[in-house]
């Protein structure tokens, strides 16, 4: 990956609400997560490229036309046991998938969540609101809350760990595929 040269000494001004040494540490927290699960989803995305002969337009135009990140990856699964004959390649695709759809789910609640503040105004609570598919409940709307404690914030953090280090791994799987494929050199991630 490109390296890129810091700008230092220009400060950024965030506008951070409530208790900023408190609720700095949570934004950080989820920074990462996002910046991380993009960086991992983007590789996934490189997958499909390489499942589509190096087909970067093609690509793109299916990519984007799944709405959600669980069809996305079921896209992905379905063309590697289509195209991919190396059972330990697949094998290591599924194990990849498995790992980055775990992370999706701390990340979708924490990134479509709504924030609660304490009376000293410290971000306290996430709420979220999930569907249920299940006729055992009453309703099909579900309320999600999680408490901003030590627990969930070590949560995010090691979601965040995982991410960071599914990307070298996914990384490698790209390589791979693009081999396993014989999609031209020209085609492929980082021509």
């Amino acid at each position: 990956m490109p390296k890129y040269p810091r700008e230092r000494g220009i400060p950024i001004d965030l506008p951070v609400y409530g208790d900023a040494e408190h609720n700095m540490r949570i934004y950080q927290a989820i920074g990462v997560l996002v910046i991380n699960w993009g960086s991992d989803e983007s590789l996934f995305l490189a997958m499909l490229q390489a499942l589509l002969a190096g087909d970067k337009p093609s690509a793109i135009i299916t990519w984007a036309s799944f709405h959600n990140t669980a069809s996305r990856l079921e896209l992905v699964r379905r063309l590697a046991r289509q195209h991919v004959t190396d059972k330990a390649l697949r094998a290591d695709l599924e194990s990849a998938i498995t790992e980055f759809a775990g992370c999706t789910k701390t990340r979708n609640f924490f990134c479509h969540a709504a924030y609660g503040m304490d009376d000293q105004a410290r971000l306290a609570v996430a709420h979220s609101i999930n569907l249920s598919d299940s006729d055992n409940e009453a309703s099909p709307i579900r309320d999600a809350s999680r408490p901003l404690d030590r627990a969930n914030l070590q949560q995010i953090v090691e979601t965040a760990r995982r991410l960071a280090d599914l990307n070298p791994i996914l990384w490698e799987l790209v390589a791979r595929v693009e081999h396993a494929l014989q999609v031209p050199p020209a085609k492929r991630q980082g021509a």
